[in-house]
């Protein structure tokens, strides 16, 4: 509803508890930056073997020299501080993760 509401295709008044989905939004969202800037992607090749570290989750801290994953040559370190974004289908890409930084705005 917040998203639709975002894009203007509904208004706040059409829905009612709309004031409870902002909550629980922010009740999951309250740890995590606002505005992130990307810094760093790791693609994969054909034939790397990639595989990442069990346990990480999207939006978890890491920092730099952090051992996030393994391929062929070996560990794939962090390569700077921020959070980790991994794509859902890392087997269908050449995506095997990527690190956001926050934006603080003064």
């Amino acid at each position: 509803m917040l998203l639709l509401e975002a894009l203007c295709c509904i208004s706040e008044k059409s829905v009612r508890n709309m004031e409870e989905y902002r909550s629980y939004l922010k009740s999951y969202t309250q740890r995590l930056p606002v505005k992130t800037e990307l810094v760093y992607q790791h693609i994969i090749e054909e034939g790397d073997r990639f595989e990442m570290q069990p346990g990480y989750k999207n939006f978890q801290p890491v920092k730099e020299g952090e051992w996030i994953a393994a391929d062929q040559d070996g560990k794939i370190l962090a390569q700077c501080d921020g959070y980790i974004l991994m794509p859902l289908y890392q087997d269908q890409g050449d995506d095997g993760f990527f690190i956001i930084r926050e934006i603080t705005e003064d």
